[in-house]
């Protein structure tokens, strides 16, 4: 069967939510030599618990590294990982613990994203502080030490904390990575649908009532709860993480953190404001990090 032919079945199985028929031909298809490495990007994109099929299969060596076959794709395998953390919790954290030497060397750009990422997309609050420190001890266990290097290890997780921190007042969730009953504000109600780039930029367009009262802006943590059901679906828990892009009077562009699920336009959905991205971004650090050395550092409050 031809990859294009198996895309097909395995776009069908996500839409019916077959996830053992979707786990089997990827399980089928990653067996295959040579492997590919965009049919696997992008089904761990689309579906990231297949990231532990994928390392099943080709298992970390014992100090925590990935086989040659995975190197091109790290940072997908571990941005994955924390992708599937609100639904996978402990294995999440064992998944990155096994990789933590190919955490430990990857370039400072890529493990500042994941630190955002985890910081923006991890909901429960021992979770999240457990994934950022998982992160944080592969990278003083394995990251080559230089100064740069250790100038953005600090000062990246220390933003990472404070924005998850931020998140959790703002919009507190349960063990289960579920926004809790009694918030600050009330969630607005939306609809959703695919942008046009949803599937390279993971884009959804929120329509909300243009005389709705909403602290919701450019920027904007938000999280989102679906509010209905549809029929045949049967997760009616499912929560999502996005940052607004684009706002206007009744209409918000929203890039997602996580796969939406095929339901997403015909159901409604809750939309909690979980504080602002634009404060202090992680970027600054690594900026910093290249342009400075040891002596010539400066802190985030002199940008």
């Amino acid at each position: 069967m031809q990859i294009p032919e198996v895309d097909k079945i395995m776009a069908f199985a996500i839409k019916y939510h077959a996830e053992d028929e979707l786990f089997l031909m990827f399980g089928n298809v990653i067996r295959r030599q040579p492997l590919s490495i965009p049919f696997v990007t992008e089904w761990i994109e689309k579906y990231p618990q297949l990231t532990f099929a994928l390392l099943r299969a080709f298992p970390p060596s014992e100090d925590g590294q990935l086989p040659d076959d995975l190197g091109v794709l790290t940072y997908a395998i571990v941005r994955n990982i924390i992708r599937s953390a609100n639904d996978t919790r402990i294995a999440a954290l064992v998944g990155l613990e096994k990789v933590a030497k190919s955490i430990g060397l990857m370039d400072l750009k890529h493990y500042i994203d994941l630190l955002m990422l985890t910081a923006l997309s991890v909901r429960a609050k021992d979770l999240v502080q457990e994934v950022l420190l998982v992160l944080n001890d592969s990278r003083l266990q394995y990251c080559p030490d230089s100064p740069a290097a250790t100038y953005g290890h600090k000062h990246a997780l220390s933003i990472a904390f404070d924005r998850a921190e931020e998140a959790a007042d703002e919009c507190p969730c349960n063990k289960d990575g579920r926004p809790r009953k009694m918030q600050k504000v009330a969630p607005a109600q939306a609809k959703l649908k695919f942008g046009p780039d949803y599937l390279t930029s993971g884009q959804v367009i929120a329509t909300t009532r243009i005389d709705a009262r909403s602290s919701i802006r450019l920027h904007s943590h938000v999280r989102l709860r679906a509010a209905s059901k549809a029929d045949g679906w049967l997760d009616v828990h499912t929560v999502m993480d996005g940052v607004v892009t684009h706002s206007s009077k009744g209409e918000l562009k929203i890039n997602l953190l996580q796969p939406a699920p095929p339901e997403m336009e015909v159901i409604d959905w809750n939309m909690y404001d979980a504080g602002s991205t634009g404060k202090r971004h992680p970027s600054l650090i690594q900026e910093s990090g290249e342009k400075k050395n040891d002596s010539h550092y400066v802190s985030l409050s002199d940008k």
